[in-house]
């Protein structure tokens, strides 16, 4: 099957504004916050193939999606849960670090809106988990017509939780797949149906867009807090510049440099996205608070470390969720057991 070019140069668009929407403020951010998570969504959808094996599919995204997530929780973590293990060891947990510990470790498990810092936009991995597998399985066990009517009243509600209990905290974010789903959905059909639009059109309402956002700050998703901005209007809004992007994607997809660079930035955008919150945050304080140097050197040290990464076989497999390197650890490690085995009963 050939590549789809475009797609990597998508990711490493998307991956781009999404550092930049958590660096820059006013106008800039306030679009970006139009379509960037909404962009990786609709992408997944595109890229989405159904199976009925839900056993195999469900351990082939926990391998890629959650191995990763829980990986990077742990190592950005560090601190705080070998300072738990030492107050543990000494026996030094007062009543006052006891609460710290149980507080900061229960929103690491409840996930979703309860993550801040350089954990922030970790809600999306396990939000993207589940509109994978509930999407996969309504996939396979309805209609065309009954996913398309269920999807319409996920979207609806998704505009209740908005106005009626906006906010309301699930864990894991599951809520918000009644947002995704949808956006999901729509990438899906976008590849099947194989959809054209011209491109001055295209660009003329992509310009409408953002000029609305002008004249309506409430035009933004910020899907984290279930903030899904004006009904119908923002998804359309989202959907058009995503559709722009695309197009800019596919254009650069056709230069070697931009696509060799924003392509590698693609592949690299899982990393960077768990990542740059930890790099923004020191280089702003400690070095410099130019939002230009802090989005470069961030992006640039985000990238550094994915290839650092990518050059061992047991980091490939728990923080890039390579379930090739994954399996092969497993083998290779039930293989030195049984030959272990085997040494000592030949003794």
């Amino acid at each position: 099957m050939n590549k789809i070019l475009w797609i990597d140069v998508i990711k490493g668009l998307g991956i781009l504004t999404v550092v930049a929407g958590h660096i820059y403020e006013g106008e800039i951010a306030r679009n970006i916050y139009i379509f960037h998570m909404p962009l990786f969504f609709f992408i997944s959808g595109y890229l989405f193939k159904s199976t009925i094996e839900y056993k195999k599919y469900f351990k082939k995204k926990v391998i890629h999606l959650l191995v990763p997530y829980f990986s990077f929780l742990i190592l950005l973590d560090y601190k705080v849960i070998l300072g738990f293990a030492y107050n543990l060891f000494v026996n030094s947990l007062n009543d006052d670090k006891w609460l710290f510990y149980k507080e900061h470790f229960y929103s690491i498990i409840y996930g979703g809106g309860e993550l801040t810092g350089d954990f922030a936009v970790f809600w999306f991995v396990t939000c993207l988990f589940l509109t994978q597998q509930i999407f996969n399985y309504l996939f396979n066990k309805l209609k065309t017509r009954q996913i398309f009517m269920l999807i319409l009243a996920m979207l609806i509600i998704s505009y209740a939780n908005t106005y009626f209990y906006p906010k309301m905290s699930v864990p894991w974010n599951a809520n918000v797949i009644l947002a995704s789903i949808p956006i999901f959905y729509i990438g899906y059909l976008y590849k099947q149906k194989n959809f054209r639009i011209n491109t001055v059109l295209l660009w003329a309402i992509g310009f409408a867009t953002i000029l609305l956002s002008f004249y309506y700050p409430e035009n933004v998703y910020n899907m984290k807090y279930s903030s899904y901005g004006i009904p119908i209007i923002t998804l359309a809004s989202s959907l058009i510049l995503i559709l722009n992007i695309k197009y800019i994607s596919v254009l650069l997809s056709n230069y070697k440099f931009p696509y060799r660079v924003l392509s590698r930035i693609g592949q690299a955008s899982m990393v960077i996205m768990f990542l740059h919150q930890s790099f923004r945050n020191p280089i702003a304080l400690y070095i410099s608070d130019n939002n230009t140097f802090v989005f470069l050197i961030t992006t640039m040290l985000s990238y550094f470390i994915y290839l650092l990464l990518s050059k061992f076989k047991l980091s490939k497999a728990i923080f890039l969720g390579s379930h090739k390197d994954l399996e092969e650890i497993y083998l290779s490690t039930l293989k030195r057991k049984s030959t272990k085995a085997n040494n000592v009963y030949k003794k």
